[in-house]
């Protein structure tokens, strides 16, 4: 117990001890007050300042009049949670692995680990109202095939907990029969699996996931130079042409980032490369352009070549990059 008889009067007097006393008196018992919590949940005396306050979980919801608040904590599933409770009205405020928000992702990022592995970085992300987390990186067995394909990395919920293994992660074809969009549009699943969230993609070719492949800290997938379009008869008017993009629902448009090339018959062959018929690039006899972007949402692109003067033998188009779809870990 404090020790305050330095601030008992010395006199009856007319009180002016007390008044003179007072400042001094609750500047004492406010530096000795401090660090104690107001523990209202009768647990006696509170903790020292920054300690973590103690709530026991209550057997029966407390009762609680009708201009009365209380917080509290129950058992539900095995969980610890924390509610509040004004009038009959109850709300949960917060439970064990508590979503930050709808379609948190963080870490995460795939890269290539062999021709046929994929390297998955530690993160978490929420899907379908549940927060999983990846403690290290793993490395998983993916397919690839033998033309340029687009797939996807899904996670499969543990039986249990919240933490991810190599086990929990499998990947699956990129397109609108295996894909879709979660309700709230936050994020991408395996159709008609909300749990199965889709953390991202990979792109492979000739059997093997494509060399190089990571995931950029703009946004990016990094392709290297894969080559996509090789047409050595280059229409001259609107043809479509897989341009290597995802195809993962119908509007929702994916860019891509490539280097073209377009060869004329002679030094003075001028020809224009035109994309969804708006005009992209041109030059005379042989050229090469960076820089090109092209959206999709299905993956293909109208392209042909106009040419003046004489006529282009080469279409080469080489992918760069993809962006990485809303949602997916960048």
């Amino acid at each position: 117990m404090p020790d305050y008889s330095s601030f008992k009067p010395t006199s009856d007097g007319d009180g002016r001890d007390y008044v003179q006393k007072w400042p001094a008196f609750v500047d004492q018992v406010g530096e000795d007050l401090d660090g104690k919590a107001n523990a209202l949940h009768t647990h006696g005396e509170g903790p020292p300042a920054g300690a973590p306050i103690p709530f026991s979980e209550q057997a029966e919801e407390p009762a609680c009049g009708a201009d009365e608040g209380v917080i509290y904590t129950a058992d539900d599933g095995g969980d610890t949670c924390l509610y509040y409770k004004a009038g009959e009205k109850v709300l949960e405020l917060a439970r064990p692995g508590q979503v930050p928000a709808p379609g948190y992702i963080i870490g995460m990022q795939l890269s290539e680990a062999s021709a046929t592995e994929i390297t998955i970085q530690p993160g978490a992300c929420e899907t379908d109202g549940k927060l999983y987390v990846l403690e290290s990186a793993v490395t998983i067995d993916v397919l690839a095939t033998s033309l340029f394909t687009i797939r996807g990395i899904n996670i499969i919920p543990p039986a249990s907990g919240s933490l991810l293994s190599a086990e929990c992660f499998q990947d699956i074809t990129a397109t609108p029969a295996y894909i879709q969009k979660s309700d709230d549009g936050t994020y991408w699943h395996r159709v008609g699996q909300p749990t199965r969230r889709v953390i991202g993609l990979y792109p492979a070719k000739d059997d093997a996931v494509l060399s190089g492949f990571s995931t950029k800290s703009g946004g990016e997938y990094n392709c290297g130079t894969v080559l996509i379009v090789a047409e050595t008869s280059p229409p001259t008017s609107a043809t479509p042409y897989n341009v290597g993009l995802p195809n993962l629902e119908s509007g929702y448009n994916i860019t891509g980032h490539y280097t073209a090339r377009i060869n004329g018959d002679s030094s003075t062959t001028t020809q224009r490369l035109l994309v969804n018929s708006a005009y992209t690039m041109g030059g005379t006899g042989r050229e090469h352009y960076q820089g090109i972007e092209i959206k999709a949402d299905d993956g293909y692109a109208d392209l042909h070549v106009s040419n003046v003067g004489g006529t282009a033998t080469v279409m080469y188009l080489y992918l760069n990059a993809i962006d990485i779809p809303t949602g997916m870990a960048r």
